[in-house]
């Protein structure tokens, strides 16, 4: 009976979601530049790292905003240094707010936010406490347009966890105070699903948007004409913007790097023709770039170096150029599959190497990259899906999880039982974690150590997570033997967001029934996600009146079925 009440009340939950108006899905979120966390004493590159990570999440799951991480060598800052709105000196060195804030302004960015990290021991605790001050700026503003709070959590060195909970509860209380107000007139504009399975839209924001959309021919054809007109800068911008429009063009890439190398940037055109290289572009038309740039360099004259043709290119020698042919060297150009599949490998193996390094957002990137490249290859689209869920983006990794089903529509048993079991530990992490943050959370308002409104932000956002981790769970291919252990999990998911409903309830109205409510549905989402546990470790769930001693394991493997299981739990 207590099943089916759940059940009952998960639709309730899952129908009003349904239900809920959105704001028109065309519309383009604005974009916030985020800079990297600035590290005070006791915190290391690894700290400040998770901690910006742990922000662009928080700032992505109010659904009001997009999120970039600076990179001052992006091709945007390169166009900035390059048009002299931007000095390298500047994005070398700059400090302040005042000079954070210039810098999104005259890169295109809505928004700029920065936070410093710090950890604190008071006298009398004996526990440290991480803190976290952030500040977030409307750029076209001025003054009136900046908004700041700081954030706080003790810090308990019980687990390897335990760092890594701290900062996501900080990040996650400091972006959900700072942008109560500056986000309150911003919609909500939700996430686009995939159509099909090539889309690459697990995460978004990875440009800045730009104010007119031309294609790649449009871009070259203009910086040959600024070639031509002796306008290198010119040149090199719209060779900038063509290969951004098209990232996958490898003579695209090498025209840059030669515009480069005329205006004496070898730096940057050495740079780009390595870029060539790891997108799969002609190895002989890259060395043969390289060589006349090389000559450049040592001051000779580069004509005589012959250009090679490319692979799998058809032109007739005696052929004059015709103003059509000029035409179609501007068009994008297909490498080979079998050049693609090569470079989308290289950038798997780039993935595994920075998501090891722990930084899991570039990670995403270069899985991202692979995708693009080859499509069908199904182990980049499983790592984006782990690579996501690992960040608590459960509603992207859903996104790259359907794609992943449609790069590997029939995957064994095998596969399928190794990928349920190891997206199985990250949900059951990020879960405890969300029971964590509300246990905390609730004890940090009714002892009055934050505001009601605060609270109220708080519980609202930790209800879209679970929400998004039911989503999750339902696309996930789980293997017969597990289906009862993830039939409790989905239920502890609407339980929480039933909760989470309840103390919204009673925040708004005081109503006492509410706020027992919530404790009611809190107790039973634990006890769920224990029943689960236990059926994942094989341990017999049974209801009884009287508390009993609990059963023994089984001599069975972990995959294999309970040896009983009562269907009123």
């Amino acid at each position: 009976m207590v099943r089916l009440i759940s059940l009952w009340l998960t639709t309730i939950v899952c129908i009003v979601s349904l239900g809920s108006p959105t704001m028109a899905e065309e519309k383009s979120r604005p974009v916030v530049l985020l800079f990297q966390t600035e590290k005070t004493q006791d915190s290391d590159n690894a700290l400040v790292k998770a901690a910006t990570r742990a922000l662009k999440t928080y700032f992505r799951e109010t659904q009001r905003v997009e999120v970039m991480i600076f990179d001052s060598e992006s091709p945007t800052v390169e166009r900035a240094i390059l048009d002299k709105k931007l000095s390298a000196d500047s994005i070398a060195s700059y400090s302040t707010r005042e000079q954070k804030i210039e810098v999104a302004k005259v890169l295109g960015f809505d928004y700029a936010s920065c936070a410093a990290i710090a950890f604190d021991t008071p006298k009398g605790i004996g526990k440290k406490i991480l803190k976290m001050d952030i500040w977030l700026a409307d750029v076209n503003a001025g003054p009136k347009g900046i908004w700041e709070t700081a954030s706080s959590a003790i810090y308990s060195d019980t687990d390897d966890m335990a760092i890594d909970n701290t900062i996501q509860s900080v990040a996650n209380k400091a972006v959900l105070e700072v942008t109560r107000k500056a986000f309150a007139k911003l919609p909500i504009i939700s996430s686009v699903d995939p159509t099909t399975g090539d889309e690459t839209t697990a995460i978004g924001g990875a440009n800045p948007p730009e104010a007119k959309q031309r294609n790649a021919g449009d871009y070259s054809s203009k910086a040959e004409a600024s070639v031509s007109a002796g306008n290198l800068a010119e040149a090199i911008e719209e060779y900038s913007d063509a290969v951004n429009s098209d990232p996958f063009n490898g003579p695209l890439r090498i025209k840059l790097a030669e515009a480069y190398a005329q205006k004496k940037m070898f730096k940057e055109a050495f740079n780009t023709l390595n870029r060539a290289l790891g997108i799969g572009a002609d190895k002989s038309l890259v060395d043969a770039a390289r060589q006349r740039i090389e000559v450049m360099q040592s001051g000779q004259n580069a004509s005589t170096i012959q250009e090679p043709k490319a692979e799998n290119t058809k032109t007739e020698p005696s052929a004059p150029e015709s103003a059509s042919n000029t035409q179609q060297a501007t068009q994008p150009v297909q490498i080979s599959k079998k050049s693609a599949a090569a470079a989308a490998v290289a950038k798997i193996v780039e993935g595994d190497k920075l998501w090891n390094n722990g930084d899991p957002d570039e990670a995403a990137k270069s899985y991202l990259q692979a995708i693009a490249l080859n499509p069908s290859d199904w182990r980049a689209h499983e790592r984006l899906v782990v690579v996501d869920a690992s960040m608590s983006l459960y509603g992207e990794s859903r996104k790259a999880l359907e794609q992943l089903k449609t790069a590997q529509p029939n995957p064994s048993d095998a596969v399928v039982a190794n990928r349920f079991e190891m997206l199985r530990k990250i949900f059951d992490k990020s879960f405890a974690m969300l029971l964590d943050q509300y246990v905390s959370e609730s004890d940090n308002f009714h002892t009055g150590k934050i505001t009601r409104e605060s609270y109220y932000s708080t519980i609202k956002g930790l209800s879209l997570r679970s929400e998004a981790m039911a989503k999750f769970l339902d696309a996930l291919t789980i293997p017969p033997q597990k289906q009862p252990a993830s039939i409790h999990r989905s239920l502890a998911c609407g339980l929480f967001a039933q909760a989470s409903s309840s103390m919204i309830d009673y925040l708004e109205t005081n109503s006492t029934q509410s706020k027992d409510n919530a404790q009611t549905f809190m107790d039973q989402a634990k006890k769920e996600l224990n029943q689960a546990a236990m059926l994942d470790q094989n341990k017999t769930v049974v209801k009884q009146v009287q508390p009993q001693p609990e059963p023994e394991p089984s001599d069975q493997g972990e995959d294999t079925e309970p040896t009983s299981f009562d269907s009123t739990d």
